[in-house]
């Protein structure tokens, strides 16, 4: 408890954290709303929410499907060619239909002018992998 004491008091006994029922997600839209972003897809998410002894949402946590297009591979013969133009706009032609977002590791300078030549968006954020617990 240590390190919660620099946070103000501990308050795990005074909130309840349960997953949201599919038919509760529209309790969250005015949270997506405030921060311009958008709502997760209640067929591809599950949702904690810690509530407090009112019933009101204190804080979420969305665990979400979320799209991840690669790797990219073209035969040495035929790179710079196009064939990863080609590729690249028969998954974009595929995501647009779904109404869908995919994102990309740049893993290489190649990759990322693939990237940027694709008007994919960089963003600031640093990356981390969670990986299950061994049993």
């Amino acid at each position: 408890m240590g390190a919660n004491v620099e946070r103000g008091e501990w308050i795990g006994d005074k909130v309840q954290v349960r997953l949201l029922n599919r038919d509760e997600y529209a309790r969250l839209v005015p949270f997506f709303l405030n921060n311009e972003a958008s709502m997760p897809s209640a067929e591809s998410s599950q949702i904690a929410v810690a509530e407090d002894q009112n019933g009101d949402i204190v804080g979420f946590f969305v665990l979400q499907l979320v799209a991840h297009a690669e790797p990219i591979w073209v035969a040495e013969d035929y790179q710079h060619r196009g064939v990863a133009k080609l590729l690249i706009d028969q998954i974009n032609q595929i995501a647009d239909s779904l109404g869908m977002s995919y994102y990309s590791f740049a893993e290489s300078q190649r990759v990322e002018a693939l990237c940027q030549e694709n008007a994919m968006q960089s963003l600031p954020y640093r990356v981390y992998l969670r990986q299950p617990t061994p049993k």
